[in-house]
C-alpha cells in the first residue's frame, strides 16, 4: 500500500482543519439529541394534559381507537412491483425509515388517502418497529402491503392521533421480547386514548409538528456538514488542494 503523504508541518494543518470539522459534526448531533430530548418530554406533557394551552378548558375524555376509527389492512403487492411504478408501497421498512425506503407499483390495491394512518402490526421480538405510524400527506401516491394497517380518523385531528398513536404502550405491551409480535384488529382497536376536544387536539399537533420540522432542519444540515467534510478529505488527503503552513 502507497500513500501519497505531505511534509510533517502540511499533514499537522490538514488534521487539524479536519478535526474542526469532526467537532462542528459532535457539536450538531449533541444538539439534534438535546432538541430531541426536549420534544419527547414536551410531547409526553401534552399528549397526558399535564400541561395545557392558555384558552382551553373542559375535561379531556377517555375513548377506544375504534370508537373513533375506520380499521382496515393492507395487501400482498409483490406480483405488482414495478421500480418504474408510479406508486409508492407503505411496508414496515417505509414507515421504519420515516418514508425514505420504499418499492414502487404500477397500480394500487389497497390506496391511501391524505390524513390516513398507518402502523406496523407485525415485528420481531424487542424490536423497533411494532406500533410505529406513518401520516399521509398526500392523495393518489401510497398503496398499503399487508400486515400494515390503516385508520381514517372520524372528527378528530389526525396528526394529534398520528402523535398519540405512534408507538403507543398498549401496542408494545403485546411484545413479550421471545416470539414475533402480531396484533389482532381487535387488541388494535381496544386502545384506550385520553383526549381533549378537536381544538385542543389541533393547537397541539401544530406545537409538536413545528418541532418536527426544527427537529428535521438540524438533521439536514447535519447531513450537508457530513457531505462537505467527505468532500473535503477527498480534496486534502489526495494533493488535489493544498494548504499552507
Amino acid at each position: 500500500l502507497t500513500l501519497p503523504l505531505p511534509p510533517l508541518p502540511e499533514q499537522q494543518k490538514i488534521a487539524a482543519i479536519l478535526c474542526k470539522w469532526d467537532e462542528l459534526i459532535a457539536t450538531q448531533t449533541q444538539l439534534i439529541k438535546a432538541k430531541e430530548k426536549q420534544k419527547t418530554s414536551l410531547m409526553q406533557k401534552l399528549l397526558s394534559g399535564e400541561v395545557r394551552f392558555p384558552g382551553f378548558e373542559g375535561e379531556w375524555e377517555t375513548v377506544t381507537l375504534g370508537e373513533i376509527a375506520e380499521f382496515s389492512n393492507g395487501k400482498a403487492h409483490e406480483n405488482i412491483v414495478d421500480e418504474n411504478g408510479l406508486y409508492k408501497l407503505i411496508t414496515s421498512k417505509f414507515i421504519s425509515t420515516d418514508g425514505k425506503e420504499y418499492r414502487r407499483l404500477k397500480n394500487r390495491l389497497t390506496p391511501l388517502f391524505k390524513n390516513d394512518i398507518v402502523m406496523v402490526m407485525s415485528d420481531i421480538p424487542n424490536g423497533k418497529a411494532l406500533g410505529k405510524c406513518y401520516l399521509v400527506e398526500q392523495d393518489d401516491v401510497y398503496s398499503l402491503n399487508q400486515r400494515i394497517g390503516r385508520f381514517v380518523i372520524k372528527k378528530h385531528d389526525s396528526r394529534f392521533m398520528y402523535y398519540l398513536l405512534n408507538r403507543n404502550s398498549h401496542f408494545l405491551a403485546f411484545d413479550s421480547g421471545v416470539g414475533q409480535t402480531n396484533l389482532r384488529k381487535d387488541d388494535i382497536l381496544e386502545c384506550p386514548l385520553f383526549i381533549p376536544k378537536v381544538k385542543e387536539q389541533e393547537k397541539i399537533a401544530t406545537t409538536l409538528c413545528a418541532c418536527d420540522e426544527e427537529l428535521q432542519l438540524l438533521k439536514d444540515e447535519l447531513e450537508a456538514i457530513k457531505l462537505q467534510k467527505k468532500g473535503l478529505m477527498q480534496q486534502l488527503l489526495t494533493g488535489k488542494i493544498r494548504v499552507s503552513v
